[in-house]
Order: structure tokens, then sequence, then C-alpha cells
């Protein structure tokens, strides 16, 4: 695979995750601006989908926006927060719900793992490049 196409492939990688995660964080962050006032007095630490499950939506968010700095840190706070988000919902809700916290943490769990791994093909193709200066 030439050099042009692996970077296409990384930044891909990169921006595929990136507009995954915006996608998914729209409808929480149009709660957020528009009705957290409302509902975060009336939240509680004791029930494990109130508060606790509020945090990991905003530590969730807290990577995506480090991820735009730093892909390996952003994406693996995302990946474990979006397992957090995900765990936290399924115990809130019982088991009834599994298909819906699937769905609401798998696409923050699959952003996390494409910028991890977009860092990680980054990191090869930065190192083939300085290997085959050194050779040269």
């Amino acid at each position: 695979m030439s050099r042009r196409a692996r970077r296409f492939l990384i930044g891909g990688l990169r921006w595929t995750a990136v507009l995954l995660a915006l996608l998914a964080s729209g409808p929480f962050i149009t709660f957020l601006f528009s009705r957290a006032g409302k509902v975060l007095p009336n939240l509680s630490w004791r029930a494990p989908n109130h508060m606790p499950l509020f945090v990991a939506w905003l530590v969730v968010i807290a990577g995506f926006l480090v991820s735009l700095r730093s892909e390996m840190i952003g994406g693996a706070v995302m990946a474990i927060s979006a397992i957090a988000l995900g765990v936290l919902g399924y115990v809130g809700c019982g088991s009834g719900e599994l298909l819906t916290c699937t769905l609401v943490a798998g696409p923050y769990l699959l952003s996390g793992l494409l910028l991890l791994g977009s860092w990680w093909g980054r990191q090869r193709m930065e190192a083939s490049e300085l290997g085959g200066q050194l050779a040269t």
C-alpha cells in the first residue's frame, strides 16, 4: 500500500470516528442546552441511571473533545466511558433495555476504537517512515 493511501485510510478512520461521535452526541447536546436546568436538580447519585449516567455521558463528550487534540487519550477515554455508559444504563434500567443501552453506548465505543486505530496506524506509519530514512 502506498504512503498516500495509508494517509488517506488513517484520515478516513479519524474523520469517521469524529462524525460518528458528533451524530451520536447531537441529542445529548440538545438536551444539555435546552432542558438540563429543569432535569439536573432532580437527579440522584443513588440511582445508577441518574447522575452517574449523566457524568459518564459528560466524560464521553470530554473524551471526544480531547480526541480532537490527542487521538490516543481521547479515544481511550471515549471507549472506557462508553462501556461505563452502557453498564450504568443497563444496571439502572434493567435487562429489558439491553438493546437501548447498546444503541446508546455503541457509537461512542466504536468511535473511541476508531480513534485508537487511527492513532495506532499513524504511529506505525511514522515508525516505518523513520525506519526507511535511517536505512538510506
